[in-house]
């Protein structure tokens, strides 16, 4: 009796022991499955964002003989997002050219992306001085992935956006630890992208030598940024100075029509003064025979009649390099019309040299210009095609905007 006693105590004891055990095994494995959600939820970390079109408002305006429909457009990929969240779920961040806000509740993530103002760019602004330009609702599925979708704000330069919306699915590619990493010196990777491009234009017209018209900077306008400054000449000789206009927008790749003005300004260099800088700069840019002009007497005849009849002047060349077209800027203080711009032999002599080097040449003249391009855009270095300007000549300032 006492034997079969002293089994049942046993068979109690490990019965209880296995209990014990069962539980203590089950809880850990709570704590493992916590600490796994809580993993997959908190979007602390660097990320990757792809874009694709929910609704694409279609442009129907025609400038250069399409419109922006024309074009075909696709999903953008853009990484080098950057989030952090703190303890009460709030989330920071920033991407190129956006600083980011919002929360997370459990599995239900809200993002604002904020823009930043028109002028120099300054990474440290807050985002109380900056522009809401789109929101994401989005949520964590099982693998931590971010789904959902995206609506933008009105923005003055672009009336039609806010009726384009957009799916947004998001990885992240690594953790980061203790607040979001910014992207100061994001200028600095685009002006060094920037300045090696070897433009077919720059170089036929200038025998590869790249002249900015300012020191490497962000000036924001519209929708992009101004890299090498956004007045011609510059701080350069009145000849072949360059810049170039970035279009970047929270954006899939797709295409619109961009606004551009050219604005004559006060005198550079009288002519006299202009002649003598040409007469410096012509045995390494070999001014008269690119523009079609046999010597240095046959341009500057040319070249005084015209001030002559349109007085002071400035000429620029702008180059569209998605729809591969050239746009010839002719600014000058006289009321004298396109059509007398265009027959006279300073500027016609030119736009048949650079008809042969891209697919349409257009030309627009007066003392203020405005002047629409199609352009692809989307965020930084994913489908983006550049405006490059180049100031040829002249003795009075321009400014680009």
């Amino acid at each position: 009796m006492k034997t079969i006693i002293k089994y049942q105590k046993n068979a109690i004891i490990l019965l209880v022991s296995v209990f014990i055990l069962f539980t203590l095994s089950t809880c850990q494995k709570d704590d493992d499955k916590d600490t796994e959600v809580e993993s997959k939820t908190n979007v602390t970390g660097e990320w990757e964002f792809t874009l694709t079109p929910l609704v694409s408002y279609i442009d129907t305006t025609q400038y250069h003989g399409a419109t922006a429909g024309d074009f075909p457009e696709y999903p953008a990929t853009i990484s080098e997002v950057y989030l952090y969240e703190d303890e009460s779920q709030n989330i920071i961040g920033e991407a190129f050219g956006y600083k980011i806000a919002g929360i997370r509740n459990d599995y239900n993530v809200h993002l604002n992306l904020y823009v930043y103002p028109e002028g120099p760019y300054d990474e440290t602004i807050s985002i109380d001085s900056m522009s809401i330009f789109s929101s994401m609702e989005l949520s964590i599925d099982k693998y931590g992935y971010l789904k959902g979708s995206g609506e933008y704000f009105e923005y003055p330069i672009y009336p039609n956006i806010i009726y384009n919306t957009y799916t947004a699915q998001a990885r992240k590619i690594r953790d980061i630890t203790s607040s979001y990493k910014d992207t100061k010196g994001w200028t600095d990777k685009l002006c060094n992208i920037i300045s090696k491009f070897d433009s077919f234009l720059i170089s036929t017209l200038t025998d590869n030598i790249f002249r900015p018209m300012y020191g490497c900077y962000g000036h924001k306008d519209g929708g992009g940024y101004y890299v090498f400054g956004h007045e011609g000449p510059g701080n350069r000789l009145p000849i072949y100075t360059a810049t170039v206009y970035f279009p970047m927008e929270w954006s899939w790749c797709k295409v619109r029509d961009y606004s551009f003005s050219f604005n004559l300004g006060s005198e550079v260099h009288s002519v006299t003064k202009l002649k003598e800088e040409i007469q410096k700069v012509d045995h390494a840019l070999d001014v008269f025979h690119k523009w079609g002009f046999n010597d240095e007497s046959e341009f500057f005849d040319h070249m005084d009649d015209f001030i002559q009849n349109f007085g002071g002047f400035a000429i620029s060349i702008l180059y569209d390099t998605h729809t591969d077209h050239i746009g010839l800027f002719v600014n000058h203080e006289s009321k004298k019309s396109k059509q007398q711009i265009e027959s006279h032999p300073f500027i016609s002599t030119l736009m048949h040299e650079l008809d042969k080097l891209c697919g349409g040449v257009y030309l627009d003249t007066g003392k203020d210009i405005n002047s629409h391009w199609h352009v692809r855009r989307s965020d930084f270095l994913v489908c983006n095609s550049q405006i490059y300007i180049i100031y040829l000549i002249g003795t009075h300032k321009v400014s680009y905007n």
